[in-house]
């Protein structure tokens, strides 16, 4: 048996060939990551009519400084947004990309000099709408915007209720209040139009050391998809109702994780993959725990979020 070829350092820590692909909504696109300068960069190509044309792909963001490593089409198949610092100051802001001008340059959507964008998502139920968490009131505070993809208007919905507390939208217009304890619980409670808070669940901080990843209100807007640790080494997927506070596990992996905490940190997509249109939940991302960046896909069938 001869020896395997082996693998320069060069060829092991260097970027992938192409990664992250996504077709657009109209189904005429698809994007993807690829080096430009040694650093990966948003691309995009045309899907010909005939399978056996393939079309000139063209770099977008032309970063040879930092790797783009988080990107996505909006509803609109005219915009694509991603998501950029500068200079590895982990400062990240939203840019929308206008593919109907190619020599157009990228728009910043959250033009505040040293914030912070995080958990960029679409607002359920309206169109060309995005909600993203900014810090560009208090860097200490992470309050929650609504940006117009289109004319780029921001606006604040949600002023954080103080440092440790992010916020995260509903279905119906109340919003979701994750906040640390003193003694270091999670606390989870909803804030409706009016009235004070309810708390929904209180988490033992013990049981999630890395934090509760992910995060996302199910479809039908009764219960909420979160990654647990509790009583096991690896985290899975459970559904927490938001009205009586019960867990129920949706799926555990023996041997492998839900891919959530690496994610959430490095802010790139979450592991949980839902239909676009129906928000319905179609596979996860898992990966092994001993450091091997390797993601697998497995598929659920899951009605509104109930298991």
């Amino acid at each position: 048996m001869s020896t395997p070829e082996l693998l320069s350092l060069e060829e092991f820590f260097g970027p992938p060939v192409r990664s992250g692909a996504a077709i657009s909504p109209d189904g005429e696109k698809i994007a993807f990551l690829a080096p430009w300068e040694n650093r990966l960069n948003v691309w995009v190509q045309d899907l010909a009519a005939d399978a056996s044309t393939e079309t000139e792909a063209r770099c977008l963001t032309a970063d040879d400084a930092r790797s783009v490593l988080n990107f996505r089409w909006t509803d609109d198949p005219r915009w694509l947004l991603y998501m950029q610092d500068f200079g590895g100051d982990e400062n990240h802001h939203v840019y929308r990309i206008d593919l109907s001008d190619p020599d157009a340059p990228a728009v910043d959507l959250t033009p505040f000099p040293g914030a912070r964008a995080m958990g960029l998502e679409p607002a359920r139920g309206r169109k060309g709408v995005y909600t993203v968490l900014l810090n560009a009131r208090s860097t200490a505070e992470l309050d929650l915007y609504e940006i117009d993809i289109a004319s780029g208007d921001i606006t604040m919905i949600g002023k954080s209720p103080g440092q440790g507390q992010n916020l995260m939208p509903g279905v119906d217009g109340e919003l979701f209040v994750f906040a640390v304890t003193p003694e270091g619980n999670f606390d989870v409670s909803v804030r409706g139009k009016s009235g004070p808070a309810r708390q929904i669940k209180l988490f033992d901080g013990a049981d999630y050391p890395m934090g509760i990843n992910p995060t996302q209100i199910t479809p039908d807007g009764t219960g909420m998809w979160m990654g647990s640790t509790r009583d096991k080494d690896l985290t899975y997927l459970v559904r927490v109702d938001l009205e009586t506070g019960e867990e129920t596990v949706v799926d555990f992996h023996p041997t492998l994780e839900l891919d959530g905490a690496r994610r959430a940190l490095e802010q790139t997509s979450s592991p949980l993959i839902c239909d676009s249109k129906t928000g319905e939940l179609l596979a996860r991302m898992h990966r092994s725990t001993d450091g091997v960046a390797v993601s697998l896909v497995v598929r659920l069938r899951v009605e509104c979020g109930r298991g």
